[in-house]
């Protein structure tokens, strides 16, 4: 059988019984089930499941489920090991003085019983688990002895437990205990899958079968978290031994380098599992790479958590509003509700939302061990707005910003350009060094747990957006004169660490990539401080594919080619093709349909598109009003029927004089927030009398039917 993996989505829960004649068997009716679905989420029918030595075969029907019945199967006998377990006790020797860190985890990772946690001396220990206070069912033994990796898998039956040590049983006294059980998969078109799981009834959970084109290479092929363990699933190369090691967000391996070892394991080996923490420090956030033994040459990428099963995280939908109606920077709440504004965005910097060098800061988010200090009044400030906006039933885009103001701090990005007039005060941020990391996961932390509550203390934020107009990062998202490639796997570091942070206090806490109307079209005709459209997805998801992916999305903004001139529908830069110089509303519909190629998909879906920041410009003449209103009527006719596209947001509900000159407000900049011809056509988009709101701009925009504004995926050339 060639090469195999699997990922269980849900974890395994398990109940043992013991019966008399001293060992050890399974209750008399047992049903195992489950369900076999492909990597796209979509169930797979007429899968052949077997239980080799069982006689037992049957297929999955047309949900994917699969169900087997009465079973009793019993484990064997192992030899002694360094690490042992008899008669309730844990037994094992220390050749040398060194650290000892053991405690005792359930089949979710969370750690129920901790057992030592200090250095020992020269010689043999015991300790009883006799009393453990623990429900029947699967343990796992895991710690260092003298920075030694061990796991003793255990199974507490009826009152005791017992042990496991490389898929063999080792009972108490005479008594045999209940051994793994093995499950194959197989199905046309898919690379046969073992699954290797304890017998007993329960739900085994979804098993993914990976087409062999995913499965073909040897490496890391999954990471899942658990509450206190972290799952790894490998294809092995063959006859060998290999080595996990582990290496920081920032760090690339090296063959002569040296790295914390994980685990070593031989060619037998499909899955095992490593401790999520190292003290107080969150693996989840690093990444890892598989090695040879003999050599330390890299086995395959290296790769990150991609999954999670955590009990903390919250699973409670969040209210998303239907409507794709959004304004930017409101200004005055009572006239967005008016407006019927439904989504919004909200800028935040690193730096004004960290209070990091306060020693004793009064509020805090707590990041491995470390108490990170948050700026009380700008937190009152975001709470009153996020939760005004919450309970206005509008949505709200986190928008996640360095400043350049802070290049001589920890925060700034070592790479930005200083001087660069061009440079509009955002840098990227500093995720080159171990207290860079820190900081960021704790900006992003603090937003994601506080604006997710269930109870939405502070209201709710259900999306975020890491920097801005990245295309043009020379301007927004500075690192200075940079390679494409270097941008990208910098960018992609970024990327991953706040999808993580999101995802861990939230499932369903999204996370944005932001692009700008350039293309093709490199920003400022200047490579080192731009880069193409395609060639950053592209490279984007090639590391997220290669890494674990992940879910991010698309938060874009389509302007017109020249920002100061409305009339979009005359734009001659955008083309209806894949190599088009520049993204705007004209040909928005290459977009979408550039990421639904195959290999850009996330699990076989096209991933999420949110306009989440685009304007007009008001003409400085007569007609000025009625052309900025135009604009937004066909390019709002046009959006609302595009189903990839989730949202709308209008830049900007005032205008500001710190945009160069620029108009765009649904406001005018006076104090007396004046509204412009535009409020009122914006306040009926979206409802019943939106016809007759729009008829004014028919003329304007040289139509004489809607449909001419729908989108037309035909003109597209890939």
């Amino acid at each position: 059988m060639g090469p195999y993996c699997f990922i269980l989505i849900r974890p395994l829960v398990f109940t043992f019984f013991l019966l008399f004649a001293g060992r050890a068997v399974l209750s008399a009716d047992i049903n195992i089930w489950g369900r076999v679905i492909n990597t796209w989420d979509q169930p797979l029918a007429g899968v052949s499941v077997s239980i080799p030595g069982s006689g037992l075969v049957t297929v999955t029907d047309s949900a994917g489920r699969f169900l087997f019945g009465t079973l009793a199967i019993q484990g064997s006998s192992v030899p002694k090991q360094t690490l042992n377990y008899s008669a309730g006790v844990v037994q094992f020797a220390m050749p040398d003085a060194g650290p000892v860190r053991l405690a005792l985890y359930d089949i979710q990772g969370r750690k129920v019983v901790p057992l030592l946690d200090k250095r020992l001396g020269i010689g043999v220990y015991r300790f009883s688990l006799q009393k453990a206070p623990l429900p029947v069912g699967i343990y796992f033994l895991k710690g260092h002895i003298n920075n030694n990796p061990v796991t003793l898998r255990l199974l507490k039956s009826a009152g005791f437990l017992v042990a496991n040590v490389k898929g063999r049983e080792k009972g108490l006294a005479k008594q045999r205990a209940f051994g793994a059980e093995e499950m194959v998969f197989s199905y046309d078109g898919y690379a046969d899958l073992r699954l290797v799981s304890p017998v007993a009834e329960g739900n085994v959970g979804d098993v993914v079968m990976l087409n062999p084109v995913e499965n073909d290479t040897a490496g890391i092929k999954l990471i899942k978290a658990f509450d206190s363990l972290l799952a790894v699933r490998i294809v092995h190369p063959g006859a060998a031994q290999l080595v996990l090691v582990e290496l920081k967000p920032f760090e690339y391996y090296k063959q002569g380098g040296t790295y914390p070892v994980l685990w070593q394991g031989n060619s037998t080996t499909s899955h095992f599992s490593v401790l999520r923490f190292d003290g107080a420090d969150d693996r989840m956030f690093r990444k890892f790479q598989l090695i040879y033994a003999n050599n330390r040459a890299a086995v395959g990428k290296p790769r990150w958590v991609s999954e999670m099963d955590l009990s903390t995280t919250r699973t409670f939908s969040f209210e998303r509003p239907l409507s794709k109606k959004g304004l930017s920077t409101i200004r005055i709440m009572d006239d967005a509700v008016a407006l019927g504004v439904r989504h919004t965005h909200q800028n935040t910097s690193i730096r004004s939302t960290l209070d990091y060098d306060n020693p004793d800061p009064a509020l805090y988010i707590t990041v491995d061990g470390e108490n990170i200090g948050i700026n009380e009044s700008r937190a009152l400030d975001l709470d009153n707005k996020i939760l005004d906006r919450y309970n206005a039933g509008i949505n709200t885009f986190m928008i996640m910003l360095n400043h350049k103001g802070y290049l001589d701090s920890v925060l700034g990005h070592p790479n930005t350009d200083p001087v660069d007039d061009l440079v509009t005060g955002f840098t990227a941020f500093n995720l080159t060094t171990e207290q860079g990391v820190l900081l960021f996961r704790a900006y992003i932390e603090y937003i994601a747990e506080r604006y997710t509550r269930p109870d939405a203390q502070y209201g709710w934020a259900a999306n975020m957006v890491i920097g801005n107009e990245l295309l043009a990062h020379g301007a927004w998202h500075n690192m200075g004169a940079v390679s494409d490639s270097q941008f990208i796997e910098e960018y992609h570091t970024t990327l991953r660490i706040a999808d993580l942070a999101c995802r861990k206090w939230h499932r369903d806490l999204r996370v944005y990539v932001s692009l700008d109307h350039h293309w093709t079209k490199v920003y400022d005709n200047d490579p080192p401080r731009g880069i193409q459209g395609p060639d950053f997805i592209e490279g984007l998801t090639q590391l997220s594919r290669s890494g674990g992916d992940f879910p991010w999305n698309i938060a874009h903004h389509p302007y017109p080619q020249n920002l100061f001139f409305p009339t979009w529908w005359q734009d001659d830069q955008p083309t209806f093709s894949f190599d088009t110089p520049m993204m705007t509303l004209k040909n928005l519909e290459v977009l979408p349909l550039f990421l639904s190629q195959d290999r850009l998909l996330y699990k076989g879906k096209i991933r999420r598109i949110d306009i989440t920041e685009q304007g007009f410009h008001t003409p400085d003449d007569s007609d000025g009003e009625i052309v900025q209103a135009a604009a937004w009527t066909c390019a709002f006719h046009k959006v609302n029927h595009m189903p990839e596209i989730g949202t709308y947001v209008y830049h900007s509900h005032r205008t500001s004089d710190a945009e160069g000159g620029l108009d765009m407000g649904l406001l005018v900049k006076n104090v007396s927030y004046e509204k412009k011809y535009i409020w009122e056509v914006y306040r009926q988009s979206d409802t019943e009398t939106w016809d007759s709101a729009y008829e004014f701009a028919k003329p304007v925009l040289g139509i004489s039917s809607w449909d001419e504004c729908l989108p037309d995926y035909t003109r597209v050339k890939k």
